[in-house]
């Protein structure tokens, strides 16, 4: 008799992506703050509600980039921001950027799936911290 066991692992904190996997609409969904990659969360703000959570990053084949962030007014959501641009993504430094006229910003792609993605936006200090803290901002499709 032969029996053959094969065991794997995935390891969510390796981003194993290419520019394929960015493309979609992604709604913003919530800032979670960590005390370094792969630690527990020492702050998270709430999922976003209401106009907040219709803030829309989408992300098309030929490389352009539409951001889309909503309001009140009155009853209805109406478009506060819209802003087209382009988008880069590096597959070695797991680097996105998104130009839009004047201005690039560069973010660090730390988890990716088919429903989740999230992007560390660099440090930030809590309060009067000194320690820098790991900044992520949580997208969902």
């Amino acid at each position: 008799m032969l029996f053959v066991l094969a065991c794997g692992k995935k390891d969510d904190n390796t981003v194993q992506l290419d520019k394929a996997m960015l493309i979609g609409s992604w709604k913003f969904s919530q800032s979670l703050i960590f005390h370094k990659p792969g630690d527990t969360i020492a702050w998270a703000d709430p999922p976003l509600e209401g106009c907040a959570a219709l803030q829309t990053w989408a992300f098309e084949t030929d490389g352009k980039h539409r951001f889309v962030s909503y309001k009140q007014s009155g009853s209805d959501c109406v478009v506060r921001t819209s802003r087209i641009g382009s988008y880069t993504f590096d597959e070695n430094t797991k680097e996105l950027a998104i130009t839009y006229p004047n201005e690039t910003e560069i973010f660090k792609i730390f988890k990716i799936n088919d429903t989740e993605m999230w992007w560390n936006i660099g440090p930030i200090r809590l309060e009067e911290n000194t320690t820098d803290y790991l900044h992520i901002l949580v997208f969902k499709k």
